[in-house]
């Protein structure tokens, strides 16, 4: 679709409101942190910029994401499944996945602010030591600028239909609202997010 003088005004114009918004307030970027991927750790210097999370009052099973960016300009972003699930020390999708005992942790999570497994219906009154938890689930990804970020957060399905088959891309709520949250402290990602050069 062609524009005409004025729309492309109107939208160089919006383009520079967006990048321009405001200078970084970007935070003190020497910090030491670490990073969980699995079983591997991700150490590096940087700040925590943006976090998001998807946890509501009493679900027992919930994400958080969080975004760093590392004193060489880089970006890590970490993802974490969080979990106030409990089973009971004879249940077989504890033992299947390998679920740790109470007594095998180093803190004891609370009991009464946790949700009993809906097939092994654990009782509040064992002995926590005997418990069986579900253990965070920890992520992380290294992106080499905001672009890769932004790309990190994609999600593409494929889609067949009828005799055609393409894909889209989008990107989900909860990454959504990381990007939104960083947009307003790092120029960058407000770039690779907010604008879209076509």
């Amino acid at each position: 679709m062609a524009h005409s003088m004025q729309d492309k005004a109107k939208i160089t114009s919006h383009t520079e409101v967006v990048t321009e918004a405001r200078p970084d307030s970007m935070p003190d970027l020497s910090e030491p942190l670490v990073v969980m991927d699995g079983g591997r750790s991700i150490r590096f210097t940087g700040a925590q910029i943006a976090f998001a999370s998807s946890e509501r009052p009493r679900a027992p099973r919930f994400t958080e994401f969080r975004l760093y960016r590392t004193s060489k300009d880089m970006y890590v972003v970490s993802r974490t499944g969080c979990s106030r699930v409990f089973h009971s020390s004879t249940c077989r999708q504890a033992e299947s996945h390998r679920l740790p005992y109470g007594n095998d942790l180093q803190v004891i999570p609370e009991v009464t602010r946790m949700y009993p497994c809906g097939i092994c219906n654990p009782s509040r009154m064992e002995d926590a030591r005997g418990i069986r938890f579900e253990r965070e689930r920890p992520w992380a990804g290294v992106a080499d600028n905001a672009p890769g970020v932004v790309a990190m957060l994609t999600q593409v399905e494929s889609k067949k239909t009828g005799l055609t088959s393409g894909s889209s891309s989008q990107i989900p709520n909860l990454s959504a609202r990381l990007l939104t949250v960083a947009s307003e402290i790092d120029t960058d990602i407000r770039a690779a997010y907010l604008v879209m050069d076509i």
